[in-house]
């Protein structure tokens, strides 16, 4: 508005000065011209102030401004942009936020949240670390700061960002509609977190993971269990992962230490931490159904306690497992370092210059690395790539660190053909480290290891020359 009222000035200015310099206009013309200045002013402002849009009404905004003390709350997800919704409902709720918008923001703006590992993450790659393991251990961070709640904003993230959110915290909202879901900083045992069952007085899993439901004998799989606290827990604690075959006669058990770090736990009441646990399966299991428990002991020779918590049925399978593709993906089964598996892909040409790709994975285990993966369009002749993509999952944006056991993600790839010389090509597929460069080994559905590290299809890729 100012910069069209300092035009509007000028051009009034101007319009005085030609009458000024032009003695012979009548009076009239002058009347009239005032007369219009005039009434375009009163139809400018007779309006009056219109709203145009209204602030979200939920309860829980009134109630977060009406709570005692000062306080501040985090608001997810940490974007500049979209923080513009989350501040117009702070016209409500009127509490500090941990970060917003702002046109020219200081160069140590962002110094706090970038100071904070699990912070930094979320901003960078919106997502929870799943490698800091201590849920409340983070919250309590955020508490002793002064940030009260979370508010997730569920309308700006996608369904798969946002389960895993919630998949990490493993908290029940103090308020949820379709748009938000508030948690609070502080949470206790029974409120805010429910124990599944106590396998030791005051303590027991909340929430597991496990990374599939059907495995083949000598296959690796894992487990992930997140454990709370009611009281205070002290002493050398072990947890014991057993396999039950369906007449209950165990078949396979495996003892891993409750502390990440092997030595005596010290958890105060209201813990939550989760617990990674990979597994081999033994070569000798028979095909059939089993039934997976965990039970925790005082010491790993100890007898194990008679509270066990069932995590679920699993299926020994002496063939491979039915991957549920979907009707045009063609089965490709493939395991990169018992890490990833590459259920299915697709493969399709829109133009004459553009091979699509998609990929539809399947997480084997906890990664801790971000690995890369590569498509190669080769010379079917001398295996020299012509073309290819070389990228991270979805192109970054869900490294395989994030990945959670058993989540199946899809992939699309699309590759320029245009400077591909006309020919008969092969496609393969290759996953590697990004910072040493070495690729993951292959193992295929039938056993065969490939030397090169690349899952080669059957496919053929014909370029035409036009």
């Amino acid at each position: 508005a100012l910069p069209f009222a300092m035009l509007a000035a000028y051009g009034i200015d101007s319009l005085l000065t030609w009458f000024r310099k032009d003695t012979s206009k009548p009076s009239w013309l002058v009347l009239g011209l005032a007369a219009g200045l005039g009434l375009l002013i009163l139809f400018d402002t007779a309006g009056g102030s219109k709203q145009l849009q209204q602030a979200h009404s939920e309860s829980i905004f009134e109630q977060l401004a009406a709570e005692d003390g000062e306080f501040a709350i985090l608001s997810l997800p940490i974007d500049e942009i979209q923080s513009k919704r989350q501040m117009f409902d702070q016209t409500v709720h009127g509490r500090p936020l941990l970060h917003g918008h702002i046109s020219r923001p200081p160069t140590a703006v962002y110094q706090f949240i970038d100071d904070n590992p699990w912070l930094r993450v979320l901003r960078q790659i919106d997502e929870m670390p799943p490698w800091l393991v201590g849920v409340s251990e983070q919250l309590a961070i955020l508490n002793n700061e002064g940030i009260r709640y979370i508010i997730m904003y569920k309308e700006q993230v996608s369904p798969q960002r946002l389960a895993h959110w919630q998949r990490y915290l493993s908290l029940i909202p103090i308020f949820e509609d379709d748009r938000i879901a508030v948690y609070r900083t502080n949470p206790v045992a029974g409120t805010d977190f429910l124990v599944q069952k106590e396998l030791s007085p005051g303590v027991g899993p909340v929430a597991e993971l496990v990374s599939g439901d059907c495995f083949q004998p000598n296959a690796p799989f894992e487990v992930d269990v997140l454990w709370g606290t009611r009281d205070s827990l002290e002493g050398q604690y072990h947890v014991r992962l057993v396999l039950l075959s369906k007449d209950g006669e165990e078949r396979q058990s495996e003892i891993f230490p409750l502390d990440a770090d092997g030595g005596e736990v010290s958890w105060p009441a209201n813990t939550l931490i989760w617990g990674y646990y990979p597994i081999h399966l033994i070569e000798g299991l028979r095909p059939g159904s089993y039934t997976l428990t965990v039970a925790l002991v005082q010491d790993a020779g100890g007898d194990l306690e008679e509270r066990s918590l069932v995590l679920g049925d699993l299926t020994i399978s002496g063939i491979p497992c039915s991957l549920n593709l979907a009707v045009e993906e063609s089965e490709a089964n493939v395991s990169f370092d018992d890490k990833m598996r590459l259920l299915g892909y697709r493969v399709e040409r829109p133009s004459s210059d553009q091979l699509d790709v998609r990929l539809h994975w399947r997480g084997e285990k906890r990664m801790e690395h971000d690995y890369k993966v590569f498509i190669h369009i080769f010379d079917l002749e001398t295996g020299i790539p012509v073309a290819q993509d070389d990228s991270m999952p979805l192109r970054g944006g869900l490294p395989t660190r994030f990945w959670a056991l058993g989540e199946e993600i899809t992939d699309n790839i699309s590759i320029d053909l245009s400077s591909t010389p006309p020919g008969r090509y092969g496609l393969a597929i290759g996953v590697y480290d990004s910072v040493t460069g070495e690729r993951l080994s292959v193992l295929m559905a039938d056993g065969q290891r490939p030397n090169d590290g690349r899952l080669v299809t059957e496919d053929v890729i014909i370029v035409d020359e036009y």
